[in-house]
């Protein structure tokens, strides 16, 4: 039961998430602080882990603890709070009369149902990270597969132009046999039409060639002949 001189008052204060392993003993340091000014531990609440509004120290977690306690001397309040500012393990304090606040087991209560919607809300978060984590690693498996499927259709188009390269080359070989064979075909039928005309020439110089007296003779006998039948 509380001495009519006796006030309650209730500290805050803050742990980083780098002095986690060193949260027990910080503890106890901090009650026995409190009880070498005279002070007698009431009760306590732990909010555990929590993330901060803001970092500290480049920190954005750390673990909150709360002591309420009773001072015989209310007078040593401001020589704790000078204790306090020095001990440099605890990031943040606030020290507060108890007067107006509620029990601290409605305050417990009220923190367990918070601590239950924190990590409910922290499970959505690694949630989300975890997704966006595994969407990252698909990314990056997809990545090379894709350059591989590039690399394939590269592939693919230097065999396609290689292919069409090679067709070019045959054809033109093709059209340079024709063209040989057409020359070989003229080469070979040259001679042949050279002698056709060679036969013609000599056929036409080895027909009979009449002289002009010749004619006249001819036609000499032919007026005879046409005279001897109309006398006739």
């Amino acid at each position: 039961m509380e001495h009519k001189n006796h006030k309650e008052y209730e500290i805050n204060f803050l742990v980083l998430q780098p002095r986690t392993e060193s949260l027990e003993k910080i503890k106890e340091q901090m009650k026995r602080m409190i009880e070498s000014h005279k002070g007698a531990i009431t009760g306590t609440l732990e909010y555990r882990k929590r993330k901060l509004a803001y970092k500290i120290n480049h920190e954005l977690y750390g673990f909150y603890t709360v002591f309420r306690f009773t001072l015989q001397d209310t007078s040593v309040i401001e020589t704790l709070k000078k204790d306090l500012n020095l001990y440099q393990d605890i990031a943040r304090y606030i020290i507060v009369r108890t007067d107006e606040l509620p029990l601290l087991k409605e305050r417990i209560d009220q923190t367990q149902e918070k601590s239950v919607e924190e990590k409910k809300v922290l499970k959505q978060e690694d949630v989300e990270k975890l997704l966006a984590e595994k969407k990252i690693g698909k990314d990056k498996k997809s990545a090379p597969e894709e350059k591989k499927d590039e690399e394939i259709a590269v592939g693919d188009k230097r065999k396609i132009k290689e292919k069409e390269m090679e067709k070019e080359e045959k054809a033109e070989k093709m059209k340079e046999k024709g063209t040989d064979r057409k020359e070989e075909e003229k080469k070979e039928i040259e001679p042949r039409i050279e002698e056709s005309k060679q036969e013609k020439r000599e056929k036409e110089m080895k027909k009979p060639t009449t002289t002009k007296e010749e004619e006249k003779n001819t036609l000499d006998d032919l007026d005879k002949k046409l005279d001897e039948i109309l006398n006739i």
